[in-house]
């Protein structure tokens, strides 16, 4: 492999994993100051996985390590990523997401049931990701066939 091409890479997946690990960081800030949340929750998990991913590959260009080492390294990805995977795994059977997409693709419409209650909250979206709760329905929502 060419060896700029082999670094530019490095540096735009470190980059990029720093760019995601801030923007959890802005997150986790505006969600405990605003009350701000994904518009589908299964969100922040995704980017937490795609941010390990990008920094492994990175740390893989970048450092010419033993064997030991990169098992090392791998396993420790793994772990982390199937701690997020059971994470989700664990969201998504406690809150039902209800996300769609407007047919000009201008308008999200974001809803969050609670499994447990029934309850049912619709989020106003603010720049397609991310949403605040707007107004709770205490039941149930019907899903309706097209």
């Amino acid at each position: 492999m060419n060896e700029h091409f082999k670094k530019f890479s490095g540096w735009a997946l470190l980059l990029l994993a720093l760019g995601l690990f801030l923007w959890q960081g802005g997150f986790l800030y505006l969600h405990a100051k605003f009350q701000v949340e994904y518009s589908d929750g299964r969100l922040f998990y995704m980017i937490n996985i795609f941010s390990i991913i990008c920094l492994g590959l990175a740390l893989l260009l970048f450092v010419t390590a033993t064997r030991k080492w990169r098992v090392a390294g791998g396993l420790i990805m793994v772990i982390v990523i199937l701690t997020n995977g059971l994470l989700l795994v664990a969201d998504a059977r406690k809150t039902n997401n209800i996300v769609s997409l407007s047919p000009n693709l201008k308008h999200v419409l974001s809803m969050k049931e609670d499994k447990k209650t029934g309850e049912t909250t619709y989020y106003r979206t603010y720049y397609y990701l991310l949403a605040r709760p707007k107004e709770s329905f205490p039941y149930q929502q019907q899903e309706t066939s097209r």
